[in-house]
C-alpha cells in the first residue's frame, strides 16, 4: 500500500504546527488498557468515573469534552517546543531503568 493511498479507519489525524493531532474515532472501544495498570477494572468489570481515576493517577488532569482538544493541543505545543534535550534523556532513562538496578538507574541519572 502507497501511504497517500491510506485512510484510516479508526482514527483521523492532522499536523498543527509542530504538533501532530491523532483522534480515535471508535469512542465506544474506549483506550487500550493494560494489566498492570487496570488489574483490579478487569478482574471486577466495574466502570471507573473520570475523578476516581485521575484520584488513582490514571491521568493528570480532568477538562470537559468541549475543551479537550484545546487543552491537549497546547499541552502537546508546549512539549514540542521546550527542552528537547531533556525530553529525550527522560524518555531514554525510563527506557532503561526497566532492566538496569536501582543503583545503575541513579547512576546514569547523575551521569544524564
Amino acid at each position: 500500500m502507497i501511504m497517500k493511498d491510506f485512510k484510516p479507519a479508526h482514527f483521523s489525524g492532522r499536523v498543527d504546527g509542530t504538533v501532530a493531532v491523532i483522534t480515535l474515532t471508535r469512542p465506544e472501544r474506549k483506550n487500550p488498557m493494560t494489566f498492570e495498570s487496570y488489574a483490579e477494572l478487569l478482574f471486577t468489570g466495574r466502570a471507573m468515573s473520570a475523578d476516581e481515576g485521575e484520584r488513582w493517577g490514571f491521568f493528570n488532569r480532568l477538562t470537559s469534552s468541549e475543551q479537550l482538544e484545546a487543552d491537549a493541543l497546547a499541552f502537546a505545543k508546549r512539549l514540542a517546543e521546550g527542552p528537547n534535550f531533556a525530553h529525550m534523556m527522560t524518555k531514554t532513562m525510563l527506557g532503561q531503568e526497566w532492566s538496569i538496578s536501582l543503583e545503575q538507574a541513579v547512576e546514569a541519572e547523575a551521569q544524564a
